[in-house]
């Protein structure tokens, strides 16, 4: 796991994918207290957030446009996502 200095917030890169194709918010085990995680405000369809089982039908919130969701987890490589739409995607954060 990569720690960063406590109490800070660090942008993760914005990330795309096919739909269908599920992919982690970051491939790097950082630690973390919670995850923001936006779907992109020009995305047209829907972003899936879950586990590494996250799909259309599989998933724990479903974001549309430009909407977000905080998740309390201690690594953010633990969530993935998944878009309805082809090369739409999510923006990230997390608290350190």
């Amino acid at each position: 796991m990569v720690q960063r200095t406590p109490g800070g917030f660090y942008d993760l890169p914005a990330s795309t994918t096919a739909a269908g194709t599920r992919k982690q918010v970051s491939g790097t085990a950082y630690g973390c207290r919670f995850l923001v995680v936006t779907a992109k405000p020009g995305n047209t369809g829907l972003v899936y957030v879950g586990g590494s089982a996250v799909s259309s039908t599989v998933w724990t919130v479903r974001l549309a446009p430009a909407e977000a969701t905080s998740l309390p987890v201690d690594r953010v490589d633990k969530v993935w996502y998944d878009v309805s739409v082809n090369s739409e995607g999510i923006q990230a954060g997390y608290f350190a």
